[in-house]
């Protein structure tokens, strides 16, 4: 990870990634970003996609909206996500 410039961290919401993110953040904040934020009400990022399409659990803000769309525009460019 030393060549990139920044890394997006997509780890667990529970505690070990949380504190995963926090030990990789402590050693160059300027590299490493949690995005966790975007699917917060989740476990994992896992979760979150399995239940894309359903009511979130709490209100999303505006980041995690455009994220979301984001996503399932990706999935039915490569037809994974069938249409309603």
């Amino acid at each position: 990870m030393q060549s990139y410039k920044s890394v997006n961290l997509y780890l667990d919401c529970d505690a070990t990634g949380q504190k995963c993110s926090q030990k990789a953040i402590a050693l160059d904040h300027a590299k490493f970003v949690d995005e966790s934020a975007l699917y917060k009400n989740y476990k994992d990022m896992n979760d979150w996609a399995v239940h894309i399409g359903q009511s979130p659990k709490q209100s999303m803000n505006i980041k995690q909206f455009l994220f979301h769309q984001f996503v399932i525009n990706l999935f039915r460019s490569i037809k994974l996500f069938k249409n309603e």
